[in-house]
């Protein structure tokens, strides 16, 4: 019988502490995933302020460059030195986003005088890019967005000295409606 007693001790005082410890784990767990989902919740707002951030910089990049560009201070002379680079240094295809087709079309474009790009031109060379970078953040490659950033400066600087100077004279001989 004495027996009997001391495991119902055993069995009073481990209950006695578990229940307490297992009530004050759930009650962590419950304050910690509140915690995390707020944490969540911020970083999500801070991605999105990075991508206004980014964005606001890229239009400033090309408003800069079409200033310098209209003053003659960006010419064509720094547009076929940043197409050298981009050629030069433009990646081997090897993923699921800059396949080989994507890249032969930056080489093709790559290759094409800047003088007789158009604004699809641009707009594809700046998909490419973003191709490019998906790559590189997905693959860990700094190489790779360093590279669509080169590739989206080459963009900016043909539009700034090639593209709004041609919509602009194009603008002047429009008859007024």
């Amino acid at each position: 019988m004495m027996l009997l007693g001391s495991w119902m001790d055993v069995l009073l005082y481990l209950l006695s502490t578990l229940i307490p410890t297992l009530s004050a784990i759930a009650s962590l767990a419950y304050w910690l995933g509140g915690k995390f989902a707020e944490m969540n919740s911020r970083l999500v707002e801070m991605d999105g302020r990075l991508g206004r951030l980014e964005n606001a910089l890229t239009q400033f990049s090309d408003v800069l460059l079409t200033i310098l560009g209209s003053k003659g201070v960006l010419t064509g002379a720094e547009v076929m030195a940043l197409r050298g680079m981009a050629r030069s240094m433009a990646p081997a295809a090897r993923s699921k986003y800059y396949t080989e087709e994507v890249r032969r079309k930056l080489i093709e474009l790559l290759d094409k005088d800047p003088r007789e790009y158009t604004m699809d031109d641009i707009e594809e060379l700046e998909g490419v890019a973003e191709l490019i970078e998906e790559e590189g953040f997905e693959a860990k490659r700094r190489d790779l967005t360093r590279y669509s950033w080169i590739l989206r400066y080459y963009a900016m600087a043909v539009r700034a000295v090639y593209i709004y100077p041609k919509l602009s004279k194009q603008m002047e001989r429009a008859p007024a409606p």
